[in-house]
């Protein structure tokens, strides 16, 4: 039998930007691992191996108590210790990478070249926002069991991962931009009224209407909606609940009294 191939730090990178786009419900099998399986030279039984195997050293699935792997190779480890000091520039490496491997500009090593994902730096930066979005998605639709946490909401296209502190005025994108206890699960008329400053939350995780809402919740449905749940406790995550640094925030920044 012939030795099995060992995943090189490049098929890695790759592995690791698309860990980031996927959900962990796709990890299991889909188009883009089939995809990525042929440019590769793998097969995809591999790729979800592997994906499972990064899984294993995820600090935010960790903290959730969900596992993934762990009898992987030592870079599936590294790779998150590579990240924790790049940030945002590996995954957009690893995105350029697959984008590269699929119009012919990696040579056999799967090096890479200076060719770019597409011309100019905004569309990377759009690109790994959006993976990054995605993924804080992902950990959010996990840690609050797909559903609303104000009013129990079960349908994942009414749903919105929703930043307590924005993410314009958040810091890098693992320190406060990923991380799940700067954000709530809302749905989507909650989510457009907590970002708006119209509700926010106190120390005990209560809901707190604004001035616009208790003007108007008589006289208008959507208010008067929103408006009932005042003072109910929002439904907590699995894990560390919101952070009362990002709700402070909210409350001083954001919140219009």
């Amino acid at each position: 039998m012939a030795a099995q191939r060992k995943w090189s730090l490049d098929e890695i990178t790759m592995a690791f930007a698309l860990y980031f786009t996927l959900s962990p419900k796709e990890y299991n099998g889909c188009e883009a691992i089939d995809e990525f399986a042929k440019l590769i030279g793998r097969t995809s039984g591999s790729v979800k191996l592997k994906l499972w195997n990064i899984a294993a050293h995820d600090q935010t699935r960790i903290a959730l108590g969900l596992k993934g792997l762990p009898n992987g190779g030592k870079l599936d480890k590294e790779i998150w210790s590579i990240y924790a000091k790049r940030g945002d520039d590996l995954i957009t490496e690893g995105l350029v990478m697959i984008e590269n491997l699929k119009k012919g500009f990696l040579d056999e090593n799967l090096r890479l070249e200076i060719v770019p994902l597409e011309p100019g730096l905004e569309k990377k930066v759009e690109t790994t926002q959006r993976v990054n979005q995605n993924y804080f998605r992902n950990t959010l639709m996990t840690s609050y069991s797909q559903k609303c946490c104000v009013t129990g909401l079960a349908i994942p296209t009414l749903l919105v991962a929703s930043h307590i502190k924005p993410w314009s005025a958040s810091k890098n994108s693992r320190e406060e931009r990923l991380d799940p206890s700067n954000g709530l699960l809302l749905n989507a008329l909650h989510d457009k009224a907590f970002d708006k400053g119209f509700i926010t939350l106190n120390d005990h995780y209560e809901i707190v209407l604004g001035s616009t809402l208790k003007r108007n919740r008589d006289a208008d449905e959507a208010c008067s909606f929103i408006s009932q749940f005042e003072g109910q406790m929002i439904t907590l995550p699995l894990g560390k609940p919101p952070s009362l640094d990002y709700i402070h925030y909210h409350n001083d920044v954001v919140f219009q009294r």
